[in-house]
Order: C-alpha cells, then structure tokens, then sequence
C-alpha cells in the first residue's frame, strides 16, 4: 500500500511520515511511505486542507495532524478494506 503524506512545512511533513512509517507496525503488508511539501504535488491529489494522508489514491485525513495511533487504526481499516 502506498501512503502519501502532503503538507505545505517540510518539518511537520517529515514528522508525520515517520509516525505513519511506526504506524503500520503489525499490519501484514508492505508499505511505501513517501512525503511531498512541494505545491504541484499537493495540488494533483486536491486535498480540503494539510496536512493530509492519501492510502492507495484516496485521501483518508486532512486538516489533522493524527498521533501513531490514529493513523494505525486508519491504515488497519483500510487493510481490512482492500481483503474484502
């Protein structure tokens, strides 16, 4: 599965990626974090507001900055998702 992280600061980009990185710990699939903070990016996937989590092509969460564990149960339910 692939996440995208979009957010405008650099900083709070990297933060985010690497809680989405320790986030899917225990879920039996392989996942490809990537970051962007440049605006062209950002705009392809249309995002309501940043910072945002895009999973496979859908944007999961904007506007929030989701702890480890938001982000664990937000990856889970859609790995849930994707077996049905």
């Amino acid at each position: 599965m692939k996440i995208f992280i979009l957010d405008s600061d650099p900083v709070k980009c990297n933060d985010l990626g690497r809680e989405a990185a320790l986030a899917t710990a225990g879920i039996p699939v392989t996942f490809i974090v990537e970051e962007y903070t440049d605006e062209e990016t950002i705009k392809k996937f249309n995002p309501s507001a940043l910072p945002a989590i895009v999973v496979d092509g859908k944007i999961k969460s904007s506007g929030k900055y989701l702890t480890k564990k938001e982000i664990h149960q937000l990856l889970k339910e859609e790995f849930e998702a994707s077996r049905k």
